[in-house]
């Protein structure tokens, strides 16, 4: 397979990224449908610039490079186990060369904790279509129309001249491997082992108490016990406060028990500021009397400061 590198976006290259994906977003509608105005957002530009800021300020975006040189680029969405591919393009002189191929793969393997995957492409983009579903294993899961917006906005379609008015597709993919064991899920909490890092990855989807709490937190403790030794990775970033309660709990039970695995790093998934710095700092002042604590933006950058 093609090697590529994903390397972050630096802000110096801002400027050529937005340049490239409109290049390279242009080329296949050209190539679809040669000079026709109504597929094009402002200024003779399939995606504008607003767009695509906007991805690569609330995203991670990425160059790609191969052979040392620049190729394309990339934005995902990650929050806990659902990943969202926001942009994923290759410049058109490098076409059909396994580039696009390569990208995605590296991507998966950035975040291994992740899940499910989704994107949506234009009726008309052909080549993405075969990509994401042929290539990528991807399947179509929702047509989005002016009859079904889905969650897109209604006046995408309403409007007197809409961008796409045939739709577009959302796809989704869901890994299925080894390296992923998933122990527990409800409406609060998701639990995996992920075999590659030796990690117990617990994600919380909402704030939860009493049950809702304890039962996903015993669920990931049991994954620890089964595999000693092993990370303790808890994306807080959805729900973590606790009722005095479930504090006490954690403190008197959790707590001792995750001890006798063998664990030594808690990894914390948090932005760096957050509505719950009370409750974080409570919880790290009792776990680093017998654990290593690690707050990170995101799992990877948990695993890189290990």
């Amino acid at each position: 397979m093609t090697e590529v590198q994903l390397i972050p976006l630096e802000a110096t290259e801002r400027e050529q990224f937005i340049k490239d994906n409109q290049e390279a977003f242009n080329y296949g509608a050209m190539e679809e449908f040669g000079c026709r105005d109504e597929h094009f957002e402002d200024d003779g530009q399939i995606i504008s610039r607003e767009t695509i800021e906007q991805s690569i300020d609330s995203g991670e975006a990425y160059r790609i490079l191969s052979d040392g040189k620049i190729v394309g680029g990339a934005v995902i969405k990650v929050d806990g186990t659902h990943g969202d591919l926001e942009l994923l393009f290759t410049k058109p002189g490098v076409h059909s060369k396994g580039i696009g191929y390569a990208a995605w793969c590296a991507i998966e393997n950035l975040h291994p904790e992740v899940t499910v995957w989704e994107t949506i492409t234009p009726y008309f983009e052909t080549r993405n279509i075969h990509f994401y579903v042929n290539r990528c294993e991807f399947h179509i899961v929702e047509y989005l129309n002016i009859h079904h917006p889905g969650d897109m906005p209604l006046e995408e379609f309403e409007c007197d001249a809409p961008q796409f008015p045939a739709g577009m597709f959302r796809f989704e993919k869901t890994i299925q491997s080894d390296n992923k064991q998933k122990a527990f899920e409800s409406d609060y909490a998701e639990c995996y082992y992920i075999k590659n890092d030796n990690a117990v990855f617990h994600v919380w989807k909402k704030e939860a108490h009493y049950e809702s709490y304890r039962n996903p937190v015993i669920a990931s403790l049991t994954l620890l016990k089964e595999h000693p030794g092993s990370i303790f990775i808890v994306d807080a970033r959805n729900g973590f406060e606790d009722v005095q309660e479930d504090v006490d709990w954690g403190f008197t039970y959790f707590l001792p028990e995750l001890k006798q695995t063998g664990c030594k790093i808690w990894g914390f998934i948090l932005p760096k500021a957050s509505d719950i710095e009370g409750e974080i700092d409570l919880w790290t002042k009792e776990i680093e009397k017998n654990f290593r604590v690690i707050r990170a933006e995101s799992y990877e950058d948990i695993l890189a400061n290990i």
